[in-house]
């Protein structure tokens, strides 16, 4: 089940927020935990049953380190243990099928994206086990106490709301919203909104550039132009970011639907103004879940701990030689951003520097785009001039008029300038507020249930990471 799915909107989530806000409060929980369960289930019952044998030894974990918090030795033993038997499953059912051809090209970017294999990585396994580390180790450094009830410690880790992309709310952070939150009409309504904003990033923007993507794609091979080149990936790139925002989105809005306060995900990355600040704004949650327990760990500030960084970060996304470049790629970047020449760089005209950041970060887009490097390469030629078409065509400007619409929205998407002129406008107090809200968000949920209903469906690229 995903949340941009009519079954999801018009049936699942009407029927948990009723039973959910009649339940008592002693049984709040288990109606979430009970939720979550059905919600992962429906992707199949054998990644409910992975997803549960995670969750009961990471529970027996906290107990076991718990119960040798004095004795310092021990301990460290026991967490060593868990740390391992969770990265070994992690590592199995994340990459069992790629491992025999390891480092060879594997999936694709349109693969990865549902457009040519059935993935069979469970839903979300990243996202939960890295709940369950962050719970095994706040215990083990004495952040947080051990939970001894199953249902609760069960619930933080399988929420459905932040199962399919986050965010990674450590369980420091979020072992006080276990018992101890607060919902009312205002948080519900705002909760609402959010969700359909993301349901707007998702459905009408991301799909519709995967659709755009997919029509540039199309042409036969050595007929792309440059600008066809820089529109395709453009079109890539951002389906990513408002696939993954908006489901981030949409995850913070069911969280205030059922009292939970969960973190900012992303912030304008595009916006940001160099390569550095792009990813300090891109799943921030993971960001900084990477650098509580492993940036802290490898040692701050070092070039091979951000390099080591981004290597494992490339090879999170699939056993292949593009993700291995891809990452080592940004890892070289953040480190020359870190360096002296850095400083230079940022000397540089804000609007220059700026343009300067977003070609870079597409340029490393292109190793998710094409499935192999030396495809890779020759897309980056075509986008640079070499071996092309011509700089136009008359397809891609059929595209662009065609298209003018979605990408204005695009564009105003890509900024906060839009959503913070509509607060200025419409939401100044007052009766007149709810209103305004309640017609925009009113039309913009219609609208989205339509394309549900009559349009072309992407399923989201890291729904299975």
């Amino acid at each position: 089940m995903i949340f941009d799915s009519i079954i999801f909107i018009f049936a699942f989530l009407p029927v948990v927020l009723i039973v959910y806000h009649i339940a008592p409060d002693w049984l709040k929980n288990g109606v979430l935990l009970l939720a979550s369960l059905i919600f992962y289930a429906w992707g199949g019952l054998i990644y409910l049953c992975f997803m549960l044998v995670s969750v009961i030894f990471n529970y027996v974990c906290g107990l076991w380190i718990a119960g040798k918090a004095k004795k310092r030795r021990g301990v460290r033993m026991r967490l060593a243990v868990c740390l391992i038997v969770n990265m070994v499953m992690l590592g199995m059912l994340k990459y069992g099928e790629s491992l025999p051809g390891s480092l060879y090209p594997a999936q694709n970017a349109g693969e990865s994206a549902g457009f040519g294999i059935e993935w069979l990585v469970p839903m979300g396994i990243t996202f939960y086990t890295f709940h369950s580390l962050s719970y095994i180790i706040d215990v083990y450094r004495g952040n947080a106490k051990v939970q001894k009830n199953p249902v609760d410690f069960a619930l933080y880790v399988t929420l459905f709301v932040k199962l399919p992309a986050g965010p990674v709310v450590r369980y420091s952070v979020f072992e006080r919203q276990l018992h101890d939150r607060k919902g009312s009409w205002v948080k519900f309504g705002e909760g609402a909104m959010f969700f359909v904003r993301g349901l707007v990033k998702k459905v009408i923007l991301a799909d519709n550039l995967g659709r755009l993507f997919e029509e540039l794609m199309a042409m036969e091979e050595g007929q792309m132009s440059v600008l066809g080149a820089w529109i395709g990936l453009a079109a890539f790139s951002f389906q990513i970011y408002f696939a993954f925002g908006g489901y981030s989105d949409m995850a913070a809005g069911l969280g205030w639907m059922f009292g939970f306060e969960l973190p900012k995900n992303f912030d304008y990355p595009y916006a940001g103004g160099g390569v550095t600040a792009f990813w300090r704004r891109w799943h921030i949650s993971l960001g900084a879940w990477v650098e509580e327990y492993v940036y802290r760990f490898l040692g701050r500030g070092s070039a091979f701990s951000i390099l080591l960084i981004w290597l494992l970060a490339g090879l999170w996304h699939g056993i292949s030689w593009n993700f291995v470049i891809w990452g080592l790629y940004f890892g070289i970047l953040t480190v020359i951003g870190m360096s002296m020449l850095g400083e230079s760089l940022r000397r540089i005209p804000g609007v220059l520097r700026h343009i300067f950041s977003v070609i870079l970060i597409f340029a490393g887009w292109v190793f998710f785009l094409c499935p192999t490097p030396k495809e890779a390469l020759e897309y980056l030629q075509v986008m640079f001039g070499a071996g092309i078409n011509g700089l136009s065509d008359p397809f891609v400007r059929y595209i662009l008029v065609t298209n003018l619409g979605l990408l204005i929205a695009v564009l105003l998407g890509l900024t906060p300038g839009m959503y913070r002129g509509f607060e200025k406008l419409f939401n100044r107090g007052g009766k007149g507020r709810a209103v305004v809200n309640g017609i925009i968000y009113g039309v913009l949920f219609l609208l989205c249930t339509a394309y549900l209903v009559t349009g072309v469906h992407y399923p989201f690229l890291y729904l299975r990471f």
